[in-house]
């Protein structure tokens, strides 16, 4: 994740790979910052739930909040974590993670230095979404469990 530009990884259920990613993109907002972090997924909810999380905290967030204490105070968000909407977090080191829902129009908004997306064999546009992003993001990767896809062929040609 940390060399390549451009990435591609087919993955299961039992590797925590939507886990690896957004732990990567969560090092990426406090050690590199100002980062700007896209992640997209099939939905808003699952977007979410990468991110900031709503009834329960989403993935970005627990790992933010089960750091060591010395971490969150040199690392701090520009408010309390319970008080970002469900689909962003912000450090104030200019660091900033977005989750949005499929579509290329939701890449479009954005300008971000890493575009992560999950399960994208199951995003429609998948291909628009990448080429959107393509030409702002340093680095993009993609991840999915396997299915019949655009992100399946591509997968399979790079092999």
């Amino acid at each position: 994740m940390r060399t390549q530009r451009r990435l591609l990884i087919a993955k299961s259920r039992d590797l925590m790979l939507s886990w690896c990613m957004v732990a990567y993109a969560v090092w990426e907002a406090q050690f590199r910052a100002p980062a700007e972090v896209l992640i997209q997924s099939q939905t808003y909810e699952k977007a979410v739930a990468l991110v900031s999380g709503r009834e329960s905290p989403g993935y970005c967030r627990v790992l933010w909040e089960q750091q060591d204490d010395f971490l969150r105070g040199a690392y701090p968000l520009t408010k309390p974590a319970s008080e970002f909407g469900a689909d962003i977090i912000a450090w104030r080191n200019g660091s900033v993670i977005r989750g949005v829902p499929s579509g290329e129009a939701q890449v479009r908004t954005f300008h971000p230095r890493l575009y992560l997306i999950d399960e994208a064999a199951f995003l429609e546009a998948f291909a628009a979404s990448w080429g959107a992003a393509e030409s702002v993001a340093a680095k993009i990767i993609a991840i999915s469990s396997a299915a019949p896809s655009e992100f399946g062929t591509w997968v399979t040609a790079a092999s």
